[in-house]
C-alpha cells in the first residue's frame, strides 16, 4: 500500500522515503517537499548540492515530527528544475532533535551526533525527482528529523550547469547553510 502525504515546512525540495513496519507487513510512505501544487514554492536554490563558486557547501534542514510518521528512512530525493552535473561528491547525515529551529555555529557542531547515511557521488542530469538510496537506513523513532547534506569538491568550481532545485520558503528557521572556498 502506498500513501502520499505533503510536508510544507522546509526550505528544500526533499522527499523522504520511509518504510514502516506494521502488523500487516511493509508499507512505503513518501513525504514530498514541495508538493506539485505548492503555491509558494520557489526555484533558484543550489543547495544542498551546490557546485557554484566554492569548494565546500553544507546544509541542514528540520522536518517537524508532527508532519512525519516514525519508521525507517531508506532514501531521499531532490526535485530538480534545471542544470546537469555528474559526479557531485556528497555526504548525507540524519539525526533526531527536539529543537524546532536551527542555530549551529559551525558544520562540525551541526553534524555532531548525526549518523552518516550516504557518502558517494550523485548525478543531477535531468529535471524531476532525483532519488538517492541511502547506504545506511536511518531509524526515525522520536522528535523532529534533521537532514544534513555536505558537498565537498576539494577545488574551486564554477556555476556552469549547476543543478537548480525547488525550495519552500518557511517563516521559521528550519534551514541553515555553510559555504567556504577551502574545506
Amino acid at each position: 500500500t502506498m500513501k502520499k502525504s505533503t510536508l510544507k515546512l522546509l526550505s528544500l525540495g526533499i522527499a523522504l522515503y520511509c518504510f514502516l513496519i506494521g502488523t500487516t507487513g511493509t508499507a512505503q510512505t513518501v513525504y514530498s517537499v514541495p508538493s506539485s501544487t505548492c503555491s509558494s514554492c520557489s526555484n533558484g536554490t543550489y543547495a544542498p548540492v551546490d557546485i557554484c563558486d566554492a569548494e565546500y557547501t553544507a546544509e541542514a534542514d528540520i522536518y517537524p515530527s508532527g508532519s512525519l510518521a516514525f519508521g525507517t528512512v531508506s532514501a531521499i530525493g531532490f526535485d530538480q528544475i534545471s542544470g546537469s552535473q555528474s559526479n557531485i561528491p556528497i555526504k548525507i547525515y540524519m539525526k533526531t532533535t527536539s529543537a524546532s529551529t536551527l542555530s549551529a555555529s559551525s558544520w562540525s557542531s551541526a553534524i555532531s551526533g548525526a549518523t552518516l547515511v550516504y557518502s558517494g557521488s550523485v548525478s543531477f542530469t535531468s529535471t524531476g525527482w532525483k532519488t538517492i538510496t541511502l547506504g545506511t537506513s536511518f531509524t526515525y523513532s522520536s522528535n523532529n528529523l534533521e537532514v544534513l547534506v555536505e558537498c565537498d569538491w576539494g577545488t574551486t568550481t564554477t556555476c556552469a550547469n549547476n543543478p537548480i532545485l525547488y525550495y519552500y520558503t518557511a517563516s521559521v528557521k528550519t534551514d541553515e547553510y555553510w559555504e567556504n572556498t577551502a574545506n
